[in-house]
This record gives C-alpha cells, structure tokens and sequence, in this order.
C-alpha cells in the first residue's frame, strides 16, 4: 500500500456546469470523496471554461478507486470528463510551514 508522507490529492476537471446541473455534479462528487470548487477555472486554449472537484486521502489507492468510481459515475450521468491527476503533496504550509514563509 503505498502512503503518502502528506497526502494525496485528486482533480476532476469537467465541461462548466450551473444551478441544477451543478447541483447534480457536487451529489456525485461528494458521493465519492469529492468536493466541488464554487468557482469557474477561466483560461486559454480550446476549452476557455472548466468546472473541477478535488479530493484527498493519504493513501493512493483509495484516492485511484474515488477518482474512478467519481468519473464512471459523472460520464454514466452524461458529463464531460476533459482530464483528471493524482498529484503526491510535498510541501502544505497549512500542516507546516517548512520553508518559514508564513
């Protein structure tokens, strides 16, 4: 099983959704873990839009399985699934400011 020193972190990003679609998503997100952002991501390229979610688990495992279940589940209820990561956290200055920044 392999362990996280910190945590791991999981980003869902999808098609934007609004009021009842939007509403939809965070029931299936925090079905699995997930919590929606209350915001648009706005950036270039083709796609100037994007709705995402984010969990954590320490273990990775769990944090494949979540992010799996989550997605299956969103495409089944029609969403559009553009990209999801798994990112190992390092450094989080809200458990310790390693660095002495803040």
């Amino acid at each position: 099983m392999l362990e996280s020193k910190l945590y791991y972190e999981s980003h869902i990003t999808i098609d934007p959704v609004f009021d009842e679609q939007l509403k939809r998503v965070s029931e299936i997100a925090f079905t699995f873990g997930f919590k929606v952002a209350e915001l648009i991501m706005r950036k270039g390229g083709t796609h100037k839009e994007d709705s995402f979610m984010t969990s954590r688990h320490k273990q990775y495992d769990v944090m494949v399985q979540r992010t799996t279940y989550c997605i299956r589940n969103l495409q089944k209820e029609g969403f559009v699934v553009r990209r999801y990561k798994i990112e190992d956290t390092m450094v989080d200055s809200r458990i310790n400011d390693d660095f002495k920044l803040l």
